[in-house]
């Protein structure tokens, strides 16, 4: 059942080894879970410093804490990291991929609104001044007869 959820769940023994893993897991650690199991979880190649010292802070104190953007071999993630009954631990990593697409989609959208109201705001100040000669000129080819028109063409 674990295996069809897409947030990486890992469970440490009271050693602090990996007793069990999902395959949301084997994506975050890039490592399959036979490789992992039984393995040190802090000595793993990849695992952040303030990761390691959240799981020994959690052990130590009993209760749960949460990091925002971990770097591991998968991507980044934000972790919780929750205490079980035996000094067993829970580890909880949510793809944060999703997340940082969203973000660029939305700056990509600002600057988009951005550049209209640019576009907009330019055509109107362009044709503003445009307007205003048409209309002098307007006002000065009814005031003056054809033959003095001509020597101002």
């Amino acid at each position: 059942m674990l295996d069809s959820l897409s947030t990486a769940v890992i469970k440490l023994d009271d050693q602090g080894c990996v007793r069990e893993m999902n395959t949301a897991a084997e994506n975050c650690l890039a490592m399959g879970r036979e490789r992992a199991r039984g393995g040190r979880f802090q000595d793993f190649t990849g695992i952040p410093e303030a990761l390691s010292q959240a799981i020994s802070t959690t052990a130590s104190q009993q209760s749960g804490r949460h990091l925002r953007e971990c770097r591991l071999a998968g991507g980044w993630f934000d972790c919780n990291i929750q205490p079980l009954p035996d000094q067993h631990m829970l580890l909880e990593f949510y793809d944060l991929k999703w997340q940082l697409q969203q973000s660029k989609l939305q700056k990509l959208e600002v600057q988009t609104g951005m550049m209209d109201l640019l576009r907009r705001n330019l055509g109107h100040e362009i044709r503003n001044p445009l307007g205003g000669i048409r209309g002098a000129a307007q006002m000065m080819a009814a005031e003056l007869n054809g033959q003095e028109l001509g020597t101002l063409a």
